[in-house]
């Protein structure tokens, strides 16, 4: 019924918003075929890494159907002008082009794709946990702002926090020391 098929995609609507949202680092990796509400998905990612046999297809239109829940991410990662042409022709493309939009971070070998997805997620792992966090509103912020001074004032104020909180003091002074700051961990 509609109201089954609103309340199924209010849900998909939601956790995909969560997931842009999240204020710590998401990491997706895209193997194989990725059509329709799965490139939704890795969009609301802040990094994606493919494997060079992944393929991406906004099918939507094939199947009588819009990509109305997945299209704000989209739009956000590929723009309007790419994003509307993918979605009319449903055409398919290979994680070079995918790289190309900016849908992706990286591409690597198939084999490698484990790898690569753990390496990411090893180099995070040595980042300030505040850092991280502080580089989503960060982001926003200037994302949504226009170049004035207010936006001058805004970042200036922001890394000067940074400086003085308690995780800025340890990254700088493990620098200055040459030493792994506190925070850092291995897989």
């Amino acid at each position: 019924t509609l109201k089954e098929n609103h309340d199924d995609a209010i849900q998909l609507g939601y956790m995909m918003h969560h997931l842009y949202h999240m204020e710590i680092p998401t990491v997706a990796s895209i193997q194989g075929a990725c059509f329709g509400g799965g490139i939704g998905l890795a969009s609301c990612c802040k990094i994606v890494i493919a494997s060079l046999d992944a393929k991406f297809c906004f099918s939507e239109v094939k199947l009588g159907i819009v990509p109305a829940v997945i299209s704000p991410y989209i739009l956000k990662a590929i723009g309007q002008r790419a994003a509307e042409s993918y979605f009319l022709t449903a055409d398919v493309f290979d994680s070079a082009k995918a790289k190309a939009l900016g849908l992706t971070y990286q591409t690597v070998e198939n084999a490698e794709l484990e790898r690569a997805s753990h390496a990411v997620l090893q180099t995070l792992l040595k980042h300030s946990p505040n850092a991280l966090r502080g580089i989503r509103s960060l982001v926003r912020l200037v994302d949504h702002h226009p170049l004035d001074e207010t936006i001058v004032e805004k970042t200036a104020q922001m890394i000067a926090e940074f400086r003085v909180s308690s995780e800025g003091q340890e990254g700088l002074s493990a620098f200055l020391e040459k030493r792994n700051p506190s925070w850092a961990v291995d897989l």
